[in-house]
This record gives structure tokens, C-alpha cells and sequence, in this order.
């Protein structure tokens, strides 16, 4: 009987509460859908990453060549391997760098992939060795059927296929890049676009083509790979494949399935603790609406509870009530905000697909949506305690009497252990979420702490606004007053000119409100005063704003900081702007266009090769490298670029020797090149290759070995080095280092070591490239690259304008993922705008009903409310945008290392819009309540 009382008491009070609790109703759904939707995508990420892991690695076990390239007589140990049963099966292909042209002829970099589509080669099996890639076009298409189809045929991704601009069917001229003896120059027809899905996903702009159609077009090149994917029976298997291919190949790398799995499944931990956190923070500061309500809800009632507790009702009585009461709310916006989340994950989905170029299977998975409820209902309990338990403290006498509850010390002990405990229980509710201890730790009590902080300074703020004077009259102390404020605005727009801007812009109406109409002053001063009545609710306002602004405003800052110094950099720092390689037996064909070139300003004319590292200091590379090395870092070693010394006798030109290492090692000993090295073995190396695990100093010796020389490598039938056969090998020289140099944004390099033009091309032998660096004028730039591209056909040619405009268009994506997923907790700051603003004329019925019967309209009325919340969403986009002022300097200097600023269009973009924002939502919610009759509020209030 009891229990029946208690929820019919219940459904009555939500049903009688009306807008009251569908604003709470919000503020709970806004959160859980937060939190539902993001949850749901991060489970259609992790499906993406880790379904299928072997298929997504290419086989058990993945195998790279490392600095050199696996020959047909290298794969012969794969075949071995396969006769031994250790494998079931490989397969063998090359990823070459190389270029094609756009529709609107734009140079475009992209990676080509020569494969095997003949099961009898001695590659291995087809391509792929597990899985067959979904087609994009033509739908449902089989993908060995499109490549064996027709010797011309090419596969592209959908990257590839949207940066080209064409359609299928086009015929493409694609050049392979500078790999040794490896120039060709392939016409293909684009037959198919791959989904972008498992191998094919994240964006990369590659095409893939038969071997046998790259074989074709350069017959005499020999057949190298560098990539080989193997399959196994078990996952013990793959791990002994590892370490056998590793003891017969030292310099390559192989990764198995189990390792491709941990490492996708850190980046998906990472995502969807990401993901996670902004979910909780919509739902935090949805929970500050649902205290806000219920505070609201319950004063009103003071006098129901203390009726109540004059029959008999106890504490627990009223605990139960009121707890059942939040609990229906959370049940009711938890399942409205589960169905809400099941849509916006779909949003959400289309978002970051274009923002990582993955596509996502959607999935619907009904336990994530159900513990959406469970999280609405307990959202709602955790933040409704703190008004529940203040309200059944209430003392009936006090509310008969109207006498003031007063704030002691034993009210003021209560609310502390209160917000104590709430903490406690949503960072228990985090933790349940995220499944991890030390990061929920960190998340709640580190963003309460930074909150509390913010608010002790808001308070301060509004404080400060609340007690603006709105003079009648200009009087001098005013005037000084502004002036004063206007002269430190003018501060502020020299070291923060967006930040300061609407500073000044602020202060400067400081002026124009003594001029205003008298009743525009008294609006100005309603709201100032207003702001200062409800403190406590103003700041919980402006942190709810502040949480989403100042994510959006980082992101769109950064974002558009980052852009343009990219284009900057690209336009007027790097000393060149075009690139074209070719065979050096082929040189005269861009040597004849150089004197005619369009926009031609500087040149520089270097020779390119590529080998392999052998030996450091007589000890073989292998015994240098652990499993914890960087695979890139013995690729410094692999490639050559070799200077005309005598037109440069200071040196090669760009370059900066480098003093120290970058563990701390002493390098000033070194020296740059000189006219005297032309005929030498002396080389430039990296600064990055006198730290570990090399730890080269100057004097010591390389010894590189380039396969296409013929003759002894030097190894063994294990794959070791003899470093004394090697001194005396006809394929192989000894490189003695001389100085060191530091890589920097401005360094335009293909080759790692530096040297003199004859080394290089003694080194690539008939591999050997001449490469172009030119500066050519910004506006014939085009002209350029498609004079060269038809004089070369089998030059490699870039312009790196076209690279920054791909680079512009990834950013782009990044940054609009980011924003649309920042722009949850906006979402979560309009619901308690709206909820601030109901409450409030609520709790000022009376005072409109005066305010009308004295003469104001309801355009007047609404006029006041919007101008007070425009002033709050002003104040908190401002703020916001202040904190972002702060970050960007910060991180400008300790991670950028150069220098950001916040500009005057976006700051200004922003705050205006959160001020527009917060004045439509306040319209909307105070419309209907600015219109009530003062005869009504005055009969009833």
C-alpha cells in the first residue's frame, strides 16, 4: 500500500512539474546519448581494426625487407619453408613510391603496388593471400577478376580514386619513383575502387597493379620485392617463422597477427577512451542541470514536505519519495536519450569514416544501449542527492513561520560531504564505463579539481559584472573608470590581439550605456544585478558553456593555425617547390627544358642512390639492432645524395652541421664537404645516427653494398656477414664519416648520407637518379610541372603544393571530426541554458507579473531575459576563448615550436555565435512564460 502511495505521488509530482521536468528529462538524455552514441562507434571502430587481424596484417605473419629489397632467389626460402610444412602458404609483393597526374593536371604522389596474380609464379600464391578485398566499383566486382581481366587493368582506393577526380575507365601515366633501377613509366585504366575497409582503410593513395604488366613496360629491370605475407597453421608457428626469417634476413622486420593485434588494439583503447571521456563529460554536465532542477523542484515544495513531515513522514520516507521521483526522471531521459544515441551514433559514424577513411559496419548492440538506461537512472540519483537530502532536512517550523534555514556550519559540513559523496559515485560510474581505474581517477577528480578552479574564478567574474555601475548621467569617475578598462584592453590586443579585441569591444560600451534610453539602462542594469542574485546557477552556466566552446575553439584554432603555416611554410619557406628525378642516362631531357622553364627562379642538381648497409666499423649492421630498435633508423643508412662539391665549396647548401647529438654526444669535431671530397669516400650522416643504437661519431666507416652491382654480399647461409669479404668485393665501399648534419622542416632530401656526385653514382651504379630541386613562381607552377612531364615521361615529378593540398584536405577532415564530436558537450551546455532560463522564470513569476502591471510589455520582458543570457553566453564564449588564448601560446612554445596566435575572425565567429546561441535558446524557453498575465501571477504567486 505504502509503495503505491509512494509512486502514484511520484508520476503525479513529474506530471504536475510539467517544463520542470521535461528539462530535467533533457539534461539526463543529453548525457546518455553522449554516452550511448560514442560508445557504439567505438565498438564499430574496434570491429573495423581488430575483426579480422590476420587479414588486416596480410597473413600470420607480415615480413618487410627493411633497407634492401627481397630477389627471386631470396624467396626460394619462403618455397622451402612451405616444403618443410612450416608455412601453408606466401605471397611476394612491392610497394613502390611513385606519381601521376590529376584530371586538372596536378602532380599527385601515390604508392603502387606490383602483385602477383599468377599462382605459378615464383612469388607465391595470388594477391591476397587471405580474404578477397570488397569492391567499391563496380559493385560486388571480384578483385583478381578486375586485375586479370585486362594487362592494363589497375585498382585503386577510394582516396586515390577521389583525388584523381576521374571516373572508371580513365587511362592513367604512372611513374615509379627513385628506387634503384626501378624507373618505369606505366599506362594504366582504372577498373576498380576498393572500400575502404580491412588493408584498405585509413586513406592511403594506392594503386594496384599485375607484376606482370610492370614487368612489360620495363623487361630488363630485375624482379624485386620488398613486402612478404606468409599464413601458418598456429600462432606458435608464426612465432618460429618470425625468428627464422629474422636469423636468415637480420636487416628485415616481420610482425605476426598476435603483435598487429596489440598494436591496433592500442590505437582502438585509445579512440574509445577518447571517445568515452567526452561522453562523460556531456553527462556531467548534464548532471549539473539535473541539481539545478531538482533544487528548483523542491524549493518550490517547501511547504508540501513540511506538511508531509507534520503527518508523520520521516527522513527516509522523503529520501524514498524524491528518489523514486529522480529515479523515474533518469529512467524516462535514459531511454530518450538511449534511442537519441542509437541515431546520432549513425551521425556520428558518417563523421569519423570521411575523418580516417574507414568505413564502418554499423552496429547496433543492444546491451550498450540498455546500460544507457542504467546510466541515465543512476545519473540521475548520484546528482540528484544533494537537493534530495537538503530538502528532507527542511524544518516544518521554519517554513511555516517563512523563517530563513539559514547557512551554519553544519548546512555548509553537510553540502561539502555531499559533493564529496557525488564525486565519489560518478567516478565509480566512470570507472563501471571506462574499466579502467587510475584513468577514470584522473578524468573525474582531475576535471572537478580544474572545474572548481574555473568556477572560483567565474565567480569572481560575475561578482565583478553584477556590481557594473549603469550611471543616469556621464559623471568623471565613470569616465575614468572605462578609460582605464579600455587602456588595458588595448594591452591585451598587442600580445593577444583576438582575445583582446573583444575585450576592448566590451569596454567600449562602456561609453555608449550612459547614452542609452532610460529603459535600456534599466535592462542593462536588471541584468547585471540578475547575474549576481543567482550566482551559483550563472556559473554553472558558464561552465557548461566553457566545456564546449573552448573544445571547439581549440580544435578550430589549431586546426587553422596548422594549415596555414603548412601553406606558408610550403610557399615561402622551403627553398623549393618542385621535384623531378629521373634515370641519370635520361638527364638531358630536363637539362634541354631548364633554360625555358616557366617561373624558373633556382635550381639544384643532385646525383640519388640507393644500397644496402652492411657493416659499421668492420661489425656487421645486425649486431647494432634489438628488437626495441626503430626499423627506420637503419634506412639513414640506405640511400645517397651526391653534390656537385665544386660549385659549392662551403658545402652542400641548406645544411647545418650539427654540434651535439641528441643524446648529448659531442659532434663539434665534425666538419661539412669541401671541393677535396669530390674524389673520396667522405660522407655527411644524420645527426639522428649518433645516438643509439649506432652511436656513430665522426671517422668511423659504413661499408654499403649495392645488389645490382653483382658479385659477394658477404653473406652466409644463415644470412650473416663476412664484413672482411665485403672489403675486397667489387658491389661493395667503404663510406667514412665526416661531420654530421641536423634534418630540419627546410631540408629537401631524398638521400640520407651526403656526398660528392661522383660517389653517388659509383654507388647506384646503372640505379643511379639525378634529382631536380627547382623554385619555380607560385603562379606557373602548373605550367612547369606539365612542361617537364612531357618532355620526361619517365620522370618522377612533384610539387609539393599538390602534397600540402592533400595534407589541407586530411586536417580538414581531422578537424571536423573533432568539432562534431566537442560539439556534444555544446549540446550539453544549450540543455542548461534552457534549463537555467526556465528555472528562472519560474522562480520570477512574480517579479514579471510586477514588472508587467508597472508598464513593461512581454517584448520588453523577453527583451531583459535575452539580453541577461546573451550577456552569460557572451561571458562564456569570452572566457572560453581566453583559456584558448592561453593553451595555444603554451603549446606553440613547448610542442609546435613556432609561433600560433588566435585570430580576430575566429574569436570573434565564436563568441558572437555562443551569444547568439544562448539568446535563441532563452528565447525559446521564455517566450510562452514572458507572456503570462499579472492579474494570474499576482492571484496565485
Amino acid at each position: 500500500m505504502k509503495l503505491k502511495l509512494y509512486l502514484s505521488y511520484t508520476s503525479r509530482s513529474l506530471l504536475r512539474g510539467g517544463s520542470r521536468t521535461i528539462l530535467a528529462v533533457f539534461c539526463v538524455a543529453v548525457g546518455v546519448m553522449a554516452i550511448v552514441a560514442l560508445q557504439l562507434v567505438g565498438l564499430m571502430i574496434n570491429t573495423a581494426l581488430t575483426g579480422n587481424i590476420r587479414e588486416l596484417n596480410g597473413g600470420d605473419v607480415s615480413i618487410s625487407s627493411g633497407t634492401g629489397n627481397f630477389s627471386e632467389s631470396d624467396l626460394h626460402f619462403f618455397t622451402d619453408l612451405k616444403t618443410r610444412g612450416e608455412i601453408t602458404g606466401f605471397t611476394a609483393y612491392s610497394d613502390e613510391r611513385a606519381t601521376t597526374f590529376t584530371t586538372d593536371e596536378r602532380s599527385l604522389p601515390i604508392g603502387l603496388r606490383l602483385v602477383n596474380t599468377s599462382a605459378s609464379s615464383a612469388a607465391g600464391a595470388t594477391y591476397p593471400l587471405l580474404g578477397t578485398p570488397a569492391m567499391l566499383l563496380p559493385d560486388g566486382a571480384d578483385f583478381q577478376q578486375v586485375l586479370r581481366a585486362n594487362p592494363k587493368n589497375a585498382i585503386v582506393t577510394r582516396t586515390l580514386f577521389d583525388e584523381f577526380g576521374g571516373s572508371l575507365g580513365d587511362t592513367v601515366r604512372v611513374t615509379s619513383a627513385l628506387s634503384p633501377g626501378n624507373t618505369v613509366v606505366v599506362t594504366v585504366r582504372i577498373a576498380g575502387v576498393l572500400a575502404e575497409t580491412g588493408a584498405f582503410a585509413g586513406g592511403e593513395s594506392l594503386m594496384i597493379i599485375s607484376r606482370d604488366t610492370y614487368h612489360a613496360a620495363a623487361p630488363d629491370q630485375p624482379q624485386l620485392y620488398n613486402t612478404v605475407n606468409v599464413t601458418t597453421t598456429t600462432a606458435a608457428q608464426a612465432t618460429q617463422v618470425k625468428q627464422e626469417v629474422q636469423d636468415r634476413f637480420p636487416l628485415a622486420s616481420a610482425t605476426t597477427a598476435e603483435e598487429a593485434l596489440q598494436q591496433n588494439q592500442q590505437g582502438v583503447d585509445f579512440i574509445r577512451k577518447f571517445l568515452e571521456i567526452v561522453g562523460l563529460m556531456a553527462l556531467l554536465i548534464g548532471g549539473v542541470g539535473i541539481v539545478n532542477t531538482m533544487q528548483v523542484i523542491l524549493r518550490r515544495r517547501r511547504v508540501e514536505i513540511a506538511m508531509l513531515k507534520t503527518t508523520g513522514y520521516q527522513r527516509r520516507d522523503l529520501y524514498t519519495l524524491f528518489g523514486l521521483e529522480a529515479g523515474l526522471l533518469g529512467i524516462i531521459g535514459g531511454v530518450t536519450g538511449a534511442l537519441a544515441g542509437i541515431g546520432l551514433s549513425y551521425a556520428i559514424k558518417r563523421v569519423v569514416e570521411n575523418a580516417l577513411h574507414l568505413q564502418l559496419t554499423y552496429v547496433l548492440d543492444w546491451p550498450t544501449v540498455v546500460s544507457g538506461v542504467v546510466v541515465g537512472l543512476v545519473t540521475a540519483l548520484i546528482f540528484g542527492l544533494l537537493p534530495i537530502v537538503k530538502a528532507a532536512g527542511i524544518r516544518p517550523q521554519n517554513v511555516l513561520r517563512e523563517l530563513d534555514e539559514g547557512r551554519g556550519l553544519g548546512s555548509l559540513l553537510l553540502t561539502i560531504g555531499l559533493l564529496a559523496l557525488l564525486s565519489l559515485l560518478f567516478f565509480l560510474l566512470a570507472f563501471v564505463i571506462m574499466n579502467d581505474l587510475l584513468l577514470s581517477l584522473e578524468v573525474v577528480y582531475g576535471t572537478l579539481i580544474l572545474l572548481g578552479l574555473l568556477s572560483f574564478g567565474f565567480a569572481l567574474v560575475v561578482l565583478a559584472i553584477s556590481l557594473l555601475p549603469v550611471p543616469e548621467r556621464l559623471s568623471w569617475p565613470y569616465l575614468l573608470l572605462v578609460s582605464a578598462a579600455v587602456g588595458i584592453s588595448v594591452a591585451l590586443v598587442v600580445f593577444a590581439p583576438g582575445f583582446g579585441a573583444l575585450v576592448l569591444l566590451a569596454t567600449v560600451l562602456g561609453y555608449v550605456v550612459v547614452f542609452l534610453p532610460r529603459t535600456w539602462k534599466a535592462n542593462v542594469k536588471l541584468s547585471f544585478r540578475n547575474m549576481g542574485r543567482q550566482k551559483t546557477r550563472t556559473v554553472t552556466t558558464l561552465l557548461a558553456l566553457f566545456v564546449g566552446v573552448f573544445a571547439i575553439g581549440l580544435i578550430l584554432v589549431l586546426g587553422q593555425d596548422i594549415s596555414a603555416k603548412l601553406q606558408n611554410g610550403i610557399a615561402t619557406q622551403l627553398p623549393y617547390n618542385v621535384i623531378a628525378g629521373l634515370p641519370s642516362t635520361q638527364r638531358q631531357k630536363i637539362d634541354a627544358q631548364l633554360p625555358t622553364l616557366p617561373g624558373l627562379q633556382k635550381r639544384l642538381v643532385v646525383n640519388f642512390a640507393q644500397f644496402v648497409p652492411e657493416c659499421i666499423n668492420g661489425r656487421p649492421l645486425p649486431s647494432f639492432l634489438t628488437p626495441d630498435t626503430d626499423p627506420d633508423r637503419a634506412g639513414l643508412l640506405s640511400s645517397m645524395q651526391g653534390y656537385n662539391l665544386s660549385q659549392y665549396p662551403e658545402g652542400p647548401p641548406g645544411i647545418t652541421l650539427a654540434k651535439k647529438g641528441r643524446d648529448g654526444a659531442d659532434l663539434s669535431t665534425g666538419r661539412t664537404l669541401a671541393a677535396s671530397d669530390s674524389e673520396t669516400t667522405n660522407v655527411l650522416a644524420n645527426a639522428r645516427l649518433a645516438a643509439a643504437p649506432f652511436h656513430l661519431r665522426v671517422g668511423n666507416q659504413v661499408t654499403v653494398v649495392n645488389p645490382l652491382l653483382g658479385g659477394s654480399q658477404g653473406s652466409g647461409e644463415a644470412g650473416k656477414i663476412n664484413c672482411s669479404q665485403l672489403q675486397t668485393a667489387k658491389n661493395a665501399q667503404m663510406l667514412t664519416i665526416v661531420g654530421f648534419y641536423s634534418a630540419s622542416f627546410r631540408n629537401l632530401q631524398v638521400g640520407t648520407l651526403l656526398g660528392s656526385e661522383h660517389l653517388a653514382a659509383a654507388l647506384g651504379g646503372p640505379g643511379t637518379q639525378t634529382v631536380y630541386y627547382l623554385k619555380i613562381d607560385v603562379n606557373q607552377t602548373g605550367a612547369a610541372v606539365r612542361t617537364l612531364g612531357r618532355a620526361a615521361p619517365a620522370a618522377f615529378i612533384l610539387n609539393i603544393a599538390d602534397v600540402g593540398v592533400i595534407i589541407q584536405q586530411f586536417l580538414d577532415d581531422i578537424v571536423i571530426a573533432l568539432t562534431s564530436i566537442a560539439a556534444l558537450a555544446l549540446l550539453a551546455g544549450i540543455i542548461i541554458i534552457a534549463n537555467a532560463v526556465g528555472l528562472a522564470m519560474l522562480e520570477r513569476r512574480r517579479e514579471i507579473g510586477i514588472l508587467k502591471s508597472v508598464g513593461y510589455t512581454s517584448r520588453t520582458v523577453l527583451g531583459q531575459v535575452l539580453l541577461e543570457n546573451g550577456l552569460i553566453g557572451g561571458l562564456g564564449g569570452l572566457l572560453a576563448m581566453a583559456l584558448v588564448t592561453l593553451m595555444v601560446f603554451v603549446l606553440s612554445k613547448l610542442v609546435f615550436k613556432t609561433d600560433l596566435g588566435v585570430g580576430v575572425p575566429i574569436t570573434l565567429a565564436i563568441v558572437m555565435g555562443t551569444t547568439m546561441l544562448a539568446m535563441v535558446m532563452a528565447s525559446l524557453v521564455a517566450w510562452r512564460a514572458t507572456r503570462v498575465r499579472p492579474l494570474e501571477v499576482l492571484r496565485y504567486e
